[in-house]
């Protein structure tokens, strides 16, 4: 997953991303593990590096990174009166760090960052979902549903973290038995928002997973990503993280091409382009044509027909009621 980036261009940057992230199980009184990450965003070309579980304040993660040239970070403060299981931070490349136009720091359990270039806007959730606070989990659930539900045409999404919660025990869990088995509400909505899980989108039957206990083993710690970006899926992996940092929670990382994305020109960018007209020659269309027109376009239509329905059925007040009527703990 390494790739050459020097002095990127604008231009370059749309190319691709190397994302991952990490739940690096609390960093209090051990920032050394934070800067081996840095290391390793560094020296393999990531772009963006979600943390999860720091344990720490804003303030400590700004001062542990504070002397890194290459790149910024930003964090949520961890919940106070908790010594475990709470805070976040994403930690970004200088070169995509210029693109940040908007940073929400939801709570303890969410952060949101919209990186905006000229025609599209790429929004990056780090979430945790708290394995033992059900109103916690369904804010962060609420909250990512709401912003998505809201979102505009040229948006493009990535929701990446430690969500303590498989999606086919099956396959995503070492035993793989339905024991103790509970859906999570933002799984299934995430689906039939038609977002993919990345490594399951790449390796439809592979068992691999992503945090173990030496007993147990579950893939637990994903990143999801919107629709448009699917098409530039070109690697997902899992690696296991025991001696960088300690944690029991292995590093999930992805490869996106993005040179797919819309980028509009203008007319006088197009012709010094040499772009070219597409001429539709009706007359000669066959039978065969037009039959595979109809059932494109078909599928297109009833594609957006559903979006919309979704958006609809998934607006601010749909979403928060849909889980406020949902009792996690007895799924």
């Amino acid at each position: 997953m390494k790739a050459t980036k020097g002095n990127i261009k604008i231009a370059e940057i749309r190319k691709r991303i190397n994302i991952a992230v990490h739940n690096i199980n609390g960093l209090k009184g051990n920032r050394h593990k934070l800067e081996i990450l840095v290391d390793k965003l560094e020296e393999e070309k990531y772009d963006l590096v979600g943390i999860v579980e720091t344990n720490i304040s804003e303030k400590e993660g700004q001062y542990i990174i504070s002397h890194r040239e290459k790149i910024d970070s930003f964090w949520t403060n961890a919940e106070k009166g908790k010594n475990k299981g709470s805070g976040v931070g994403i930690l970004v490349s200088k070169n995509w760090s210029k693109h940040i136009g908007q940073i929400r720091k939801h709570s303890s359990y969410l952060l949101e960052v919209h990186f905006f270039f000229k025609q599209l806007e790429l929004v990056v959730f780090i979430v945790y979902i708290a394995p033992n606070s059900q109103p916690r989990r369904k804010e962060v659930q609420r909250v990512v549903m709401r912003e998505v539900a809201q979102r505009k045409p040229n948006m493009h999404f990535i929701v990446m973290g430690d969500f303590n919660h498989v999606i086919q025990p099956s396959i995503d869990k070492s035993n793989g038995t339905n024991n103790n088995f509970k859906k999570l509400p933002l799984h299934g909505w995430m689906r039939k928002q038609n977002f993919v899980d990345t490594f399951r989108e790449m390796y439809p039957n592979k068992k691999s997973f992503s945090w173990s206990n030496g007993k147990d083993s579950t893939r637990i710690d994903q990143i999801w990503i919107s629709e448009s970006l699917n098409f530039g899926l070109k690697e997902a992996l899992i690696e296991d993280m025991t001696t960088e940092t300690g944690s029991d929670h292995s590093l999930v990382a992805v490869e996106l091409l993005l040179d797919h994305l819309e980028f509009k020109d203008s007319l006088a960018q197009s012709k010094k382009k040499g772009v070219k007209r597409t001429i539709f020659l009706y007359d000669k269309a066959t039978e065969e044509n037009w039959y595979n027109y109809k059932n494109k376009l078909q599928h297109l239509l009833e594609k957006k027909l559903n979006r919309r329905l979704w958006l609809e059925e998934y607006s601010e007040e749909n979403s928060d009621r849909s889980l406020d009527t949902i009792d996690l703990d007895k799924e």
